[in-house]
């Protein structure tokens, strides 16, 4: 089993892969103008959390929140697994996509995976807006549904996103969560359950 990575890991990782991709700059740039130095960014830091109800079990509703189970539903998730190959998940793994409000191309890694718990927790970074965490948990709802939780820990990476991240939480994050569920159990409904 490979060790459970953090997201203070991940974002280690990745900046020191930062450091070594970036490109030659002046010192001035490397170590701030004396000048500009006593106004430090500050990065919005949001954690928040939405259960929903979904309309069938927690075994077939956990492989839906998987990478590959993701593009069955949502229509803006189209991933390219590099690792591993379809069908092995695990923790560890990478997919690529692009984000449905950015251009940019995202990279996305399964820090857990436990398909016997019924939980997955990704990270993912997109470079200059926001790093984040998405843990998700399904369980029994006693009705023979999945009650679904998921955890969101978002920080975002530059001045011009701290507004962007911030007015997601403050106005977007439950109604998307519960277009989820829409969306989710729509397609159970069209799968026949």
């Amino acid at each position: 089993m490979l060790p459970r990575i953090t997201l203070a890991e991940l974002l280690g990782v990745l900046a020191c892969g930062a450091v070594v991709m970036a490109p030659s700059v002046p010192a001035t740039a490397q170590h701030g103008d004396p000048h500009t130095q006593s106004r430090q960014f500050e990065a919005v830091h949001v954690e928040r959390e939405h259960s929903i109800e979904l309309t069938a079990p927690p075994a077939q509703v956990f492989p839906l929140f998987e990478p590959e189970g993701l593009a069955l539903w949502s229509v803006n998730w189209r991933p390219q697994l590099l690792h591993p190959r379809p069908g092995e998940l695990r923790a560890g793994a990478v997919a690529i996509t692009k984000h449905a409000a950015h251009e940019e191309s995202q990279v996305w890694f399964v820090a857990d995976h436990d398909p016997h718990a019924y939980r997955i927790r990704y990270f993912n970074v997109i470079p200059d807006i926001e790093a984040w965490e998405m843990d998700i948990s399904c369980s029994d709802n006693g009705r023979g549904g999945t009650r679904v939780t998921v955890a969101y820990r978002v920080t975002a990476l530059s001045e011009h996103a701290n507004k962007m991240v911030q007015d997601f939480f403050d106005n977007d994050f439950e109604n998307g969560i519960e277009g989820w569920a829409e969306q989710i159990n729509a397609f159970l409904r069209d799968a026949g359950r």
